[in-house]
Protein backbone atom coordinates (compact mmCIF):
# COMPACT_ATOMS: atom_id res chain seq x y z
CA UNK A 1 0.00 0.00 0.00
CA UNK A 2 1.31 3.43 -0.92
CA UNK A 3 2.10 5.92 1.81
CA UNK A 4 -0.39 8.77 1.63
CA UNK A 5 2.08 11.36 2.78
CA UNK A 6 2.51 13.47 5.85
CA UNK A 7 -0.70 14.84 7.30
CA UNK A 8 -1.14 18.08 9.14
CA UNK A 9 -4.36 19.28 10.60
CA UNK A 10 -6.09 22.46 11.67
CA UNK A 11 -8.93 22.70 14.16
CA UNK A 12 -11.42 25.49 14.43
CA UNK A 13 -14.96 25.91 15.67
CA UNK A 14 -17.91 26.88 13.50
CA UNK A 15 -21.31 27.28 15.19
CA UNK A 16 -20.17 25.26 18.22
CA UNK A 17 -19.14 22.32 16.03
CA UNK A 18 -15.54 21.23 15.82
CA UNK A 19 -14.29 20.79 12.30
CA UNK A 20 -11.00 19.17 11.40
CA UNK A 21 -9.42 19.73 8.01
CA UNK A 22 -6.65 17.40 6.90
CA UNK A 23 -4.36 18.31 4.02
CA UNK A 24 -1.81 16.03 2.46
CA UNK A 25 1.59 17.62 1.95
CA UNK A 26 2.56 15.14 -0.75
CA UNK A 27 0.82 13.02 -3.36
CA UNK A 28 -1.69 11.45 -4.03
CA UNK A 29 -3.86 14.40 -2.89
CA UNK A 30 -1.71 17.55 -2.77
CA UNK A 31 -3.53 20.63 -1.45
CA UNK A 32 -6.89 18.86 -1.42
CA UNK A 33 -8.63 19.18 1.93
CA UNK A 34 -10.49 16.33 3.52
CA UNK A 35 -13.27 17.74 5.68
CA UNK A 36 -14.36 15.63 8.61
CA UNK A 37 -17.56 16.63 10.41
CA UNK A 38 -19.47 14.45 12.84
CA UNK A 39 -18.54 11.22 11.04
CA UNK A 40 -20.27 12.03 7.73
CA UNK A 41 -17.07 12.37 5.74
CA UNK A 42 -17.91 10.09 2.82
CA UNK A 43 -21.37 11.40 1.99
CA UNK A 44 -20.43 15.08 2.44
CA UNK A 45 -17.36 14.88 0.21
CA UNK A 46 -19.11 12.81 -2.48
CA UNK A 47 -22.04 15.24 -2.71
CA UNK A 48 -19.78 18.29 -2.85
CA UNK A 49 -17.48 16.58 -5.32
CA UNK A 50 -20.30 15.66 -7.72
CA UNK A 51 -21.82 19.15 -7.51
CA UNK A 52 -18.43 20.83 -8.03
CA UNK A 53 -17.65 18.55 -10.96
CA UNK A 54 -20.96 19.36 -12.63
CA UNK A 55 -20.43 23.11 -12.09
CA UNK A 56 -16.93 22.75 -13.49
CA UNK A 57 -18.23 21.01 -16.63
CA UNK A 58 -20.87 23.70 -17.12
CA UNK A 59 -18.33 26.50 -16.65
CA UNK A 60 -15.95 24.89 -19.16
CA UNK A 61 -18.70 24.90 -21.80
CA UNK A 62 -19.57 28.53 -21.01
CA UNK A 63 -15.94 29.68 -21.15
CA UNK A 64 -15.40 27.81 -24.43
CA UNK A 65 -18.48 29.50 -25.95
CA UNK A 66 -17.32 32.93 -24.74
CA UNK A 67 -13.84 32.31 -26.14
CA UNK A 68 -15.22 31.32 -29.56
CA UNK A 69 -17.45 34.38 -29.68
CA UNK A 70 -14.56 36.67 -28.79
CA UNK A 71 -12.31 35.08 -31.42
CA UNK A 72 -14.99 35.44 -34.11
CA UNK A 73 -16.29 38.91 -33.23
CA UNK A 74 -13.71 40.54 -30.95
CA UNK A 75 -14.30 43.41 -28.52
CA UNK A 76 -16.24 46.58 -29.27
CA UNK A 77 -19.93 45.64 -29.33
CA UNK A 78 -22.61 46.39 -26.77
CA UNK A 79 -23.14 44.03 -23.84
CA UNK A 80 -26.66 43.18 -25.10
CA UNK A 81 -25.25 41.85 -28.40
CA UNK A 82 -22.78 39.56 -26.62
CA UNK A 83 -25.60 38.41 -24.34
CA UNK A 84 -27.78 37.38 -27.29
CA UNK A 85 -24.96 35.54 -29.03
CA UNK A 86 -23.72 33.78 -25.88
CA UNK A 87 -27.30 32.78 -25.03
CA UNK A 88 -27.65 31.21 -28.48
CA UNK A 89 -24.24 29.43 -28.35
CA UNK A 90 -24.90 27.92 -24.91
CA UNK A 91 -28.36 26.80 -26.01
CA UNK A 92 -26.75 25.07 -29.03
CA UNK A 93 -24.57 23.13 -26.57
CA UNK A 94 -27.76 21.61 -25.13
CA UNK A 95 -27.69 23.38 -21.77
CA UNK A 96 -30.77 24.88 -20.14
CA UNK A 97 -30.30 28.66 -20.10
CA UNK A 98 -32.40 31.63 -19.01
CA UNK A 99 -31.84 35.22 -20.19
CA UNK A 100 -32.64 38.38 -18.17
CA UNK A 101 -33.95 36.15 -15.41
CA UNK A 102 -35.56 37.91 -12.40
CA UNK A 103 -34.42 36.56 -9.04
CA UNK A 104 -36.70 36.98 -6.01
CA UNK A 105 -35.07 38.02 -2.75
CA UNK A 106 -36.03 38.16 0.91
CA UNK A 107 -35.03 41.10 3.09
CA UNK A 108 -36.34 42.01 6.56
CA UNK A 109 -39.08 39.38 6.31
CA UNK A 110 -40.29 40.94 3.06
CA UNK A 111 -40.39 39.23 -0.30
CA UNK A 112 -39.43 41.03 -3.53
CA UNK A 113 -40.21 39.24 -6.80
CA UNK A 114 -37.61 41.13 -8.85
CA UNK A 115 -34.76 41.67 -6.43
CA UNK A 116 -32.32 41.69 -9.33
CA UNK A 117 -32.13 40.49 -12.90
CA UNK A 118 -29.35 38.07 -13.82
CA UNK A 119 -27.94 38.39 -17.36
CA UNK A 120 -27.83 34.61 -17.85
CA UNK A 121 -28.44 31.58 -15.64
CA UNK A 122 -27.25 28.20 -16.90
CA UNK A 123 -28.77 24.91 -15.68
CA UNK A 124 -30.16 26.83 -12.67
CA UNK A 125 -26.65 26.58 -11.17
CA UNK A 126 -24.32 29.17 -12.72
CA UNK A 127 -24.97 32.90 -12.93
CA UNK A 128 -23.24 34.72 -15.79
CA UNK A 129 -22.75 38.48 -15.46
CA UNK A 130 -21.67 40.04 -18.75
CA UNK A 131 -19.71 43.23 -19.29
CA UNK A 132 -18.41 44.97 -22.40
CA UNK A 133 -15.97 47.52 -21.05
CA UNK A 134 -12.23 48.10 -21.04
CA UNK A 135 -11.48 46.62 -17.59
CA UNK A 136 -13.34 44.75 -14.88
CA UNK A 137 -13.71 46.81 -11.71
CA UNK A 138 -13.68 45.16 -8.25
CA UNK A 139 -17.29 46.32 -7.79
CA UNK A 140 -18.27 44.06 -10.72
CA UNK A 141 -17.02 41.02 -8.80
CA UNK A 142 -18.82 42.18 -5.66
CA UNK A 143 -22.03 42.61 -7.66
CA UNK A 144 -21.83 39.01 -8.88
CA UNK A 145 -20.93 37.76 -5.40
CA UNK A 146 -24.03 39.52 -4.02
CA UNK A 147 -26.16 37.91 -6.75
CA UNK A 148 -24.79 34.50 -5.75
CA UNK A 149 -25.53 35.09 -2.07
CA UNK A 150 -29.05 36.39 -2.68
CA UNK A 151 -29.94 33.55 -5.08
CA UNK A 152 -28.19 30.86 -3.03
CA UNK A 153 -26.14 29.71 -6.03
CA UNK A 154 -22.57 28.42 -5.74
CA UNK A 155 -20.82 29.56 -8.93
CA UNK A 156 -20.80 32.69 -11.06
CA UNK A 157 -18.82 33.76 -14.11
CA UNK A 158 -18.01 37.39 -14.81
CA UNK A 159 -17.27 37.68 -18.52
CA UNK A 160 -15.99 40.96 -19.97
CA UNK A 161 -16.04 40.94 -23.77
CA UNK A 162 -14.40 44.38 -23.84
CA UNK A 163 -10.95 43.02 -22.96
CA UNK A 164 -8.39 42.70 -25.75
CA UNK A 165 -7.72 39.08 -24.68
CA UNK A 166 -10.78 37.23 -23.46
CA UNK A 167 -8.75 35.21 -20.94
CA UNK A 168 -8.15 38.48 -19.07
CA UNK A 169 -11.90 39.14 -19.04
CA UNK A 170 -13.18 35.92 -17.48
CA UNK A 171 -13.39 35.72 -13.70
CA UNK A 172 -14.78 32.79 -11.73
CA UNK A 173 -16.60 33.83 -8.56
CA UNK A 174 -17.55 31.32 -5.88
CA UNK A 175 -20.19 32.09 -3.27
CA UNK A 176 -18.59 32.63 0.12
CA UNK A 177 -15.16 33.67 -1.16
CA UNK A 178 -13.52 37.01 -1.80
CA UNK A 179 -10.20 37.18 -3.64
Amino acid sequence: MKELGVLYKKKFAVKKMKITIFKFKSKPFPNRPLLIMAGNTVSATKEKSADNEENSDISKIIVNCAYNIHVEIGPGLLESVYELILFDKIKEEGLKIERQYPIAIQYNNRHFEKGFIADLIVEDKVIIELKAKEKIHPSDKMQLLTYLKMSNKKLGLLINFGEYRIKDGIKRVINGTID
